[in-house]
């Protein structure tokens, strides 16, 4: 069944270059390189990809969705374990994302945050999973102004894994505080993702609030989940 899916599009591919068709030829190409990324012939899914962006303006896609496709490449090198090459190519993209596509440029931080982690520098992995989640928060905050406050303010899937990150690192530090506040931050977000999707303001304290509500006596027990707890 592989053999002729990819026959199928190899033909939709020659059809499409022989008739001058850049919109098929587009989503032909964009069909091989997920296809490739998928048996982690990472090599070969890159070249489609780059096929794939040269016939961009033909696809009639949104400005958003090309740094979609962009971010798809670091996505392939990131699968296959080409961490420093993720790092190489990525930072370089991240001042435009900042400025106009917020929440790529939190997705991509999130990227760079676990590439980092997968090198052993977990400074700098800290200070991409915090950068994932504050401009997510502030690119939800600017997106529920405009909503009229109708949209939840939480991270939702998107930043769990910078979150996560974020925890353990703390944990693995023995930084108590931030491993709270980052656990708390986790918890708050998988419930408001899984209880409702309207409106509602966040409920997290930090540890010495938490330490404050105790009696002298008392002892607390975090549960988070993670195995750093």
């Amino acid at each position: 069944d592989d053999a002729k899916s990819l026959a199928c599009q190899w033909q939709q591919l020659a059809v499409s270059k022989r008739l001058n068709d850049g919109k098929g030829y587009f989503r032909g190409t964009n069909s091989l390189a997920v296809y490739y990324a998928g048996k982690k012939q990472i090599d070969s899914a890159l070249y489609y990809l780059q096929l794939c962006m040269k016939e961009l303006d033909q696809a009639w896609l949104k400005p958003a969705d090309k740094i979609q496709m962009q971010l798809n490449g670091f996505d392939f090198l990131y699968s296959a374990g080409r961490y420093q090459e993720v790092i190489q190519k990525a930072k370089p993209q991240l001042p435009l994302l900042k400025k106009s596509y917020k929440d790529k440029y939190s997705e991509l931080c999130e990227l760079l945050g676990s590439s980092y982690e997968e090198i052993k520098n977990p400074d700098s992995a800290y200070a991409y999973y915090q950068q994932a989640v504050n401009s997510f928060l502030e690119y939800s905050a600017a997106l529920e102004q405009k909503q009229n406050a109708t949209l939840p303010l939480q991270l939702g899937e998107e930043r769990a894994g910078s979150l996560w990150g974020l925890a353990a690192l703390a944990a693995q530090w023995g930084d108590k505080a931030a491993f709270f506040q980052w656990s708390e931050m986790s918890k708050d977000n998988n419930l408001l993702h899984l209880i409702t999707m309207e409106y509602q303001p966040r409920h997290t304290i930090s540890l010495s609030q938490a330490m404050r509500q105790l009696p002298a006596d008392a002892v607390g027990i975090l549960y988070t989940g993670s195995n750093n707890s």
